[in-house]
């Protein structure tokens, strides 16, 4: 469950916790690298815009919503370790 992880991790020294957060920061950073390519194929007429519409832009919400809830996450445990 989270709060098992969550508990896992806040036993983590706070280097480890740091490099999960350099992590998620470099998912992100491909992923924006990701979205800009298919802009670029489907303002190119290269990428099918039903495609793009009914399926890589669901999934990129879902992806988005997914990174944005792990950061919130990483963020709360560096606070509760930082108050340790």
């Amino acid at each position: 469950s989270a709060l098992s992880l969550q508990l896992k991790i806040l036993s983590y020294p706070p280097v480890q916790v740091e490099k999960f957060q350099q992590q998620l920061s470099w998912l992100g950073g491909n992923f924006n690298q990701c979205m800009h390519r298919a802009n670029e194929l489907a303002i190119e007429g290269e990428l099918n815009e039903s495609y793009f519409r009914c399926i890589l832009i669901p999934e990129t919400r879902n992806a988005i919503q997914a990174i944005r809830s792990i950061k919130a996450e990483l963020d709360a445990i560096h606070d509760k370790q930082e108050e340790a």
